[in-house]
């Protein structure tokens, strides 16, 4: 995903991200804001004033448990730096173990989902999807997809 999340350019995205293997596997939905540091004020100021309709829009599909808003450095959302705001949230509300949620947990449920899938599906299907159907392909547990970026025309 980092490598389309362009400096010029506000976008909206949801990540899917799984911890653990089969019926220990949890999952944590991660809302992301992308605003470029290279985007104009004025296209700035037009494309975030949108962000609460974004942010509707990706949780009618489903409530998401981390928002990461006003990133301007990709490397904010490498997979560790994002476990690690996961953790922040989900130990303060009591869920499990802290170990559940570690970098070496989600590549082995990255590891076991892209197997499934490969099952599953001989050849992955590219799209081109609807907006509905490519946040509900995201919302499936085991599909092709983890993670959508958004970006507002203009």
């Amino acid at each position: 995903m980092r490598k389309y999340l362009h400096p010029e350019l506000v976008l909206y995205g949801l990540v899917r991200m799984s911890f653990g293997s089969g019926r220990f596997r949890r999952t944590k939905w991660v809302f992301i804001h992308w605003s470029g540091p290279k985007v104009p004020m004025v296209k700035r100021g037009q494309w975030n004033s949108v962000s609460h309709g974004m942010d509707q829009l990706l949780s009618t599909f489903g409530r998401y448990h981390l928002e990461m808003t006003s990133i301007t450095h990709a490397e904010d959302t490498d997979p560790p730096k994002v476990i690690e705001r996961i953790k922040e949230i989900i130990i303060s509300d009591g869920d499990h173990d802290e170990d559940m949620f570690s970098l070496g947990a989600y590549l082995e449920a990255l590891r076991e989902e892209r197997e499934a899938v490969c099952q599953e599906l001989h050849v992955v299907d590219t799209g081109p999807w609807s907006f509905d159907e490519s946040v509900t392909k995201l919302r499936a547990e085991d599909g092709p997809i983890n993670w959508l970026l958004c970006a507002i025309p203009g």
